[in-house]
């Protein structure tokens, strides 16, 4: 059970497996060092086995999981903060 679930995760992280998306959004970064530099990005709720999670597109192509705070990790990679 354990390989099954590590193959999956390996085949996600490579872009083979896409999840089923049941929601979609945006959500908007401000800058904390840069004032008035703001960022806004796709989100989606993804869903893979009986699991769901949501992610955002920190560059094309490129979702990272979010969980509760979306806007956090979209600073992180647009502002490196």
């Amino acid at each position: 059970m354990i390989l099954i679930g590590f193959i999956a995760y390996r085949l996600f992280g490579t872009g083979l497996y896409q999840p089923s998306v049941i929601k979609r959004g945006s959500v908007t970064a401000a800058s904390e060092t840069y004032r008035g530099q703001k960022v806004t990005a796709q989100t989606r709720l993804a869903v893979m086995g009986r699991g769901s999670f949501w992610q955002v597109e920190v560059s094309p192509d490129n979702w990272q999981d979010c969980g509760t705070d979306c806007a956090a990790v979209l600073r992180h990679f647009a502002f490196h903060e």
